[in-house]
């Protein structure tokens, strides 16, 4: 672990992280039933802790603010406690979760049956009708994989039912996030996820399971700084089980070792042989999700609105653009990987691979942002972070804006000028990161 200077005062951020749980328990108590929560507020107290956490950076940066690894570490658990006793903000997908549970654990299997399929029985338990009831697109089948099956059916076999342990499992995964940074970062970098605002709403309040694939890809990352190889391709085998796009980072890490392709190979099919190989690892529902839905990407937006292509054509077009991206990048690490000698984890390219493969995404959710932010904790960098607080930005949608503003748009549109409002303030936080590159080149070749 990298040593963080002891210069500046330790005053700023214990002040700072009193006031982020300070907004993060007016969120909670804002947030106790189904429907509860206001925009308004919410956007307020995630700005209040956004401009926290970038002033604890900035301090830190001009050695006037002291960040100490246990009291972050002490703050995130904090943070994440208080979220578990937040009704899910502004969410549905954990209805899903919830139900893909039972389905795993009376029924073996939660693939080929969609809950459309089950409304109307007389046999329902209380909560099983309600979730029924609440479910999105009771019509599509999961969309998630077999190892977030598992983590819905442990929860579940935990207790039925519980949203609450589904959030307690994922704020644990977060804050196992946090813990393998720490091993691989300064305090300061990984104050940023600690303190994010994103991580904190998404996961332990809004219980969403991206962040279990990201502990298991976090800790293929570690696995990978001490060269223990099996232990790099279970892990990302299981990352790919969540979602499937953490295999983008596979071959950088696996490299020519061809012990831990096999640990990848064996632990995907035994994660998914109960469910049936071609339905967990390629679920129906993904393959609706990537071709029907559309929220919040304006790329997706723009390339439509010429009605030049057919939709599926696009996606098909940027992906694979995205690929040959990616191949360059993988062909210049190769490069650089000389038989037992991995490169330098500083060299890793995914910081700015996952940002560019979220943007040609036809979804763009604010939660997929945490495939990006820890390898924005490796390599610092303003855009992620930036990202992180203006995609919050989405939940300004016709479901959850005031009446006579969101009158004429349907329930998860979000406004033109909304869109216009986040990727403009991204796209600025690209140009400051591009223009601090260019200077870090002229000094090295001075």
């Amino acid at each position: 672990m990298t040593r963080t200077p002891t210069d500046g005062s330790i005053w700023p951020l214990l002040l700072g992280g009193v006031l982020c749980a300070g907004a993060y328990s007016v969120l909670a108590f804002g947030s106790q039933a189904y429907g509860m929560a206001q925009l308004a507020g919410f956007l307020l107290a995630c700005g209040v802790v956004g401009l926290i956490c970038l002033g604890l950076w900035w301090g830190h940066q001009r050695q006037q603010v002291y960040l100490s690894w246990p009291w972050i570490l002490g703050f995130a658990v904090l943070f994440r406690a208080i979220g578990v006793f937040t009704y899910p903000l502004f969410e549905d997908d954990f209805f899903r979760y919830l139900w893909d549970g039972r389905m795993v654990v009376e029924l073996g299997n939660p693939y080929g049956v969609v809950p459309a399929d089950f409304f109307g029985l007389d046999n329902l338990r209380e909560w099983e009708a309600t979730v029924l009831d609440r479910i999105n697109y009771p019509d599509v089948p999961t969309v998630y994989g077999p190892v977030a099956q598992w983590f819905f059916g442990l929860c579940y076999w935990l207790a039925p039912g519980s949203v609450t342990a589904l959030q307690v499992g994922l704020a644990l995964a977060d804050i196992g996030v946090l813990v393998l940074l720490l091993r691989l970062a300064t305090p300061a970098a990984a104050m940023l996820y600690a303190f994010s605002p994103l991580l904190v709403k998404e996961f332990a309040m809004s219980a969403h399971v991206d962040v279990l694939g990201v502990l298991f890809l976090v800790g293929a990352v570690v696995a990978y700084s001490r060269q223990r190889w099996l232990l790099v391709g279970l892990l990302l085998a299981l990352a790919a089980g969540v979602k499937i796009f953490a295999l983008v980072a596979a071959p950088f890490l696996l490299g020519f070792k061809w012990r831990a392709w096999g640990a990848l190979v064996v632990t995907g099919v035994l994660v998914a042989w109960p469910f049936g190989m071609l339905a967990a690892w390629f679920p129906e529902g993904l393959q609706v999700m990537g071709s029907q839905w559309l929220f919040n990407s304006p790329l997706h937006f723009a390339l439509q609105g010429l009605e030049i292509l057919n939709p599926q054509w696009i996606v098909r077009g940027l992906l694979v653009l995205f690929a040959l991206l990616w191949l360059w990048q993988y062909a210049s690490w190769m490069r650089r990987w000389h038989g037992s000698a991995p490169p330098d984890l500083e060299l890793l390219p995914l910081a700015w691979l996952f940002g560019v493969f979220l943007l040609i995404l036809p979804a763009i959710n604010p939660w997929y942002l945490v495939w990006w932010l820890p390898f924005a904790v490796l390599k610092p960098m303003w855009t992620p972070w930036v990202a992180s607080l203006a995609l919050l930005l989405s939940y300004a949608s016709g479901i959850n804006l005031p009446s006579q503003l969101g009158a004429s748009l349907a329930l998860y549109q979000i406004p033109t000028w909304v869109m216009a409002v986040e990727f403009a303030v991204i796209t600025v936080a690209v140009l400051v990161d591009m223009n601090s590159w260019r200077s870090r080149v002229k000094r090295r070749s001075i």
